[in-house]
C-alpha cells in the first residue's frame, strides 16, 4: 500500500515490468516516460546484461509484460494522467505485436510505423506528403529529363493529387471531372484516396492524443 507521493522517475526496469495487481497505488505516482522506452523499460523479448552479473538475464515474457502494462494503464486512466496512460498503451501494443497471431502482426507493425501507435503527428503528415508527390508524378505526362517542363501541367497535377487525397472537399468533382486518365493513373488516384483516409484518421488520432483530448 502506497499512502504518499511515490516517484519512480530514476528507476530502470531492466528485466521486468512492476506488477501492481494487489497494490493500492497512491494517486500522485510518477514514472519516467523516455522517448526511447528501452532506456528505462525492458525489451519485449530476449535477455539483457546487468552490471555485476556474469550471465545475461532473461526478460519477463511479452505476455506477462502486457498484463503489467495494462494494470499501469488502467491506474493512469483512473487518475486522468493522460500522457502516462498513452505511454503504457503503446507498451501494450508493442507486446501484442509479439503475442498476437502472426497474421495480425503486420497491422501492429504498420500502426507503429505510420503513427507510433497513435502518438505521432509527423509520421502521418509525412505519409500524406509522400502520397501527394506520388500522385503528382503519376498524373504528369513526362519524358526522361523533362519532368517539370510544363509548369501549367505540374500545377494541374498538384491540384489533382490534392483532390484525390481530400475527396471530402469536392475538388475532384468540381475541377477534375470528365478527364481522360490511363488505367495506371486511375489506380494511383484511387489508392491515394483510400490511403489518404487512413492517414488522415491517424493524423487526427495523433492530434487528439498529443493535445490530450478525451
Amino acid at each position: 500500500m502506497f499512502d504518499a507521493r511515490t516517484k519512480f522517475d530514476d528507476v530502470r526496469f531492466l528485466t521486468a515490468v512492476p506488477e501492481f495487481f494487489a497494490a493500492d497505488i497512491y494517486e500522485d505516482t510518477t514514472f519516467t516516460l523516455p522517448e526511447n522506452y528501452r532506456d528505462n523499460w525492458p525489451p519485449m523479448t530476449g535477455a539483457v546484461i546487468i552490471s555485476g552479473s556474469d550471465e545475461p538475464q532473461e526478460v519477463m515474457s511479452a505476455k506477462e509484460q502486457k498484463r503489467a502494462y495494462n494494470r499501469l494503464r488502467l491506474f493512469m486512466n483512473k487518475n486522468l494522467q493522460v500522457e502516462e496512460e498513452q505511454f503504457f498503451h503503446r507498451q501494450e501494443m508493442r507486446c501484442k505485436k509479439i503475442t498476437d497471431h502472426w497474421s495480425h502482426r503486420p497491422v501492429y507493425w504498420l500502426f507503429e510505423i505510420f503513427s507510433d501507435y497513435g502518438n505521432s503527428v509527423g509520421r502521418p503528415m509525412a505519409g500524406l506528403f509522400a502520397l501527394w508527390v506520388v500522385g503528382i508524378m503519376a498524373r504528369l505526362e513526362w519524358s526522361a529529363g523533362n519532368i517539370w517542363a510544363d509548369a501549367g501541367s505540374t500545377t494541374y497535377s498538384m491540384g489533382w493529387s490534392f483532390a484525390n487525397l481530400f475527396p471530402f472537399f469536392g475538388f475532384r468533382r468540381l475541377y477534375f471531372s470528365g478527364e481522360n486518365l490511363t488505367t495506371w493513373q486511375s489506380f494511383i488516384g484511387g489508392a491515394e484516396t483510400v490511403a489518404g483516409f487512413i492517414l488522415l484518421f491517424l493524423l487526427g488520432l495523433g492530434l487528439r492524443n498529443r493535445f490530450r483530448l478525451r
